[in-house]
C-alpha cells in the first residue's frame, strides 16, 4: 500500500520527483517546444531534437532532453492544456499533418503525427476499467489504436533511428494487450537505442502486474536493460535508473525486496551516475535507495555528504531524511523493512466535478496530526464540495502497509485504491 500513499500524497498533490532547476529546465524545454509547434516553426523543433539526439544531450540530472521534448507531446494536458477533447484532438493532428508535409525528411513530426493518433485513441475510450467501458468505447479505442500502429510501422524504416518512435510504439502496444510484439519492439528499440531512458520508463509499466508482470520478470527486465548498455559499468547505470523508474512506479520503497533487485549492481550504478551528475536530486535519491536497502554506511555517508541540500519530494515524508541518517547512526537499532521510523499518516481530501463532470480531488490532501483533525478538516469541507473523505493509514508491518481505515466520509468520494491506480495510469 506504499506505493498508493505515495501516489496518493505527490502525484495528486505535489511536484514530480525532481529538483527545483531541473524542474525549470524540464519546463523551459517543454514551453519553448510547445510554442513553436503551434507557431509552425517546424525547421526550429527539428533542429533542437536532432542536436539532442545526435549529441545525446543531458539535463543537470542526466535525463536525456530529447525526452523532455517529447514528453510535451506525449501528455494530452501538456500540448492541449483544457482542450483534450475531439476539437483539440482534431488541431492537434492538423498540425501534426502540416508538419509532415513541410519537412518530409523530419524524424520528430511522424512521431508526432502518431501521438495525435494515440491520443485520439485514448479519447475515444474515456477514463475507467475495462469492465466500466462500454462495448462500443473499448471496441472504439482498440481500432484507433491499431490504426496508430500501422501509420507507425509504415514510417518504421524511417524511424528506426529515432528513439522515441519505439517508446510510442511500445506505450500503443501495451495499450492493446500485445504483449508478444511489445516484448520484440523493445529488443529493437534496446539493440538500437540501449541508453534512451524513456524506454525503462514503459518497460516498468509492461512489468508490473496490472500488465502481466511479475517481480521476476522487472528484474529479467532490468538485466535486459543493463546488458544492452555495452560495457559493466554502463550496464550498471542502466541497471540503476531502470530501478529508480521502478521505484516510481508501483513499486515505491519495496522496489529492492519487491523485485528481488541486486542492490549492489544500483549501488555501483548510483556511483557512477553522481560521479557524471552530481546534483542534489541524483544523491537524494541515491540516499532513499540506500536507506531502504538498509545499508547503513551508505545512507550516512550520503545524508552527510547532502547536509542540509535535502529535497522533500524525493522522500515520503518529511522527517524520514532524518528519521534515515539517526537510524544509520545507530547500529542496535533495526530498521523495518522499508522505512526506518513507523509513521501513521491522517488524510483529509475533498472532491468536486471538473469540467467534464468527472469526479475529481479538489485540490491537495490534508495531512493532519491527528484522527479528530482529520474528520474536522474533511467534515468541514463537505458541504461545499460534492464529498469529503478522512483516511487513517498506519505503519507498515513487515513491509506491507494496511489499507487505510475510512475515519469519515460524505457524499461522492472516490476510493483510496481508484485514486492510486489513477495516478499510475
Amino acid at each position: 500500500m506504499l506505493r498508493a500513499l505515495f501516489l496518493l500524497l505527490c502525484l495528486l498533490a505535489a511536484p514530480g520527483l525532481a529538483a527545483a532547476d531541473e524542474t525549470a529546465e524540464r519546463d523551459a524545454i517543454q514551453a519553448e517546444v510547445k510554442a513553436a509547434f503551434w507557431a509552425g516553426d517546424f525547421g526550429r523543433l527539428d533542429a533542437m531534437a536532432d542536436g539532442w539526439r545526435d549529441g545525446a544531450a543531458r539535463t543537470g540530472s542526466g535525463r536525456w532532453k530529447l525526452g523532455l521534448f517529447y514528453a510535451t507531446f506525449s501528455s494530452a494536458p501538456t500540448i492541449l492544456g483544457k482542450d483534450v477533447d475531439t476539437a483539440g484532438i482534431d488541431r492537434l493532428t492538423a498540425q501534426a499533418d502540416a508538419w509532415v508535409a513541410a519537412r518530409p525528411d523530419s524524424l520528430v513530426a511522424p512521431v508526432v503525427k502518431g501521438y495525435a493518433l494515440y491520443h485520439g485513441a485514448w479519447l475515444k475510450r474515456g477514463n475507467g476499467f475495462v469492465a466500466e467501458l462500454g462495448a462500443g468505447a473499448m471496441q472504439a479505442f482498440l481500432d484507433a489504436s491499431w490504426d496508430t500502429l500501422l501509420y507507425l510501422d509504415s514510417v518504421r524504416e524511417r524511424e528506426a533511428r529515432e528513439p522515441q518512435w519505439y517508446v510510442l510504439a511500445l506505450e500503443t502496444l501495451l495499450g492493446v494487450g500485445a504483449y508478444p510484439e511489445f516484448d520484440a519492439t523493445l529488443d529493437d528499440a534496446l539493440e538500437y537505442h540501449p541508453r534512451y531512458d524513456n524506454l525503462a520508463f514503459v518497460a516498468v509499466r509492461r512489468n508490473q502486474a496490472r500488465w502481466g508482470g511479475s517481480p521476476d520478470t522487472m528484474e529479467a527486465t532490468a538485466r535486459r536493460f543493463a546488458a544492452a548498455a555495452g560495457s559493466p559499468a554502463e550496464g550498471d547505470v542502466a541497471y540503476a535508473r531502470f530501478d529508480w523508474s521502478a521505484a516510481a512506479g508501483e513499486y515505491r520503497q519495496e522496489v529492492i525486496a519487491g523485485t528481488n533487485a541486486d542492490w549492489k549492481k544500483i549501488r555501483a550504478g548510483f556511483r557512477a551516475i553522481v560521479a557524471d551528475y552530481p546534483e542534489p536530486l541524483n544523491l537524494n535519491r541515491f540516499a532513499w535507495f540506500a536507506c531502504i536497502a538498509q545499508d547503513k554506511p551508505t545512507t550516512r555517508e550520503l545524508l552527510t555528504t547532502l547536509g542540509d541540500r535535502i529535497l522533500p519530494e524525493v522522500w515520503e515524508y518529511a522527517e524520514m531524511p532524518q528519521a534515515c541518517l539517526e537510524w544509520s547512526n545507530e547500529p542496535d537499532h533495526p530498521a523495518p523493512a522499508g522505512m526506518p521510523e513507523p509513521y501513521t499518516f491522517y488524510i483529509a481530501l475533498a472532491f468536486e466535478h471538473g469540467p467534464d463532470g468527472a469526479l475529481r480531488p479538489a485540490g491537495e490532501p490534508a495531512m493532519v496530526a491527528s484522527a479528530e483533525e482529520a474528520v474536522k478538516a474533511a467534515e468541514k469541507a463537505a458541504p461545499s464540495h460534492a464529498g469529503a473523505i478522512a483516511w487513517r493509514i498506519d505503519p507498515p508491518r513487515e513491509a506491507v502497509w494496511p489499507p487505510p481505515e475510512v475515519l469519515f466520509q460524505h457524499g461522492e468520494v472516490i476510493s483510496y485504491e481508484e485514486l492510486s491506480r489513477r495516478g499510475r495510469r
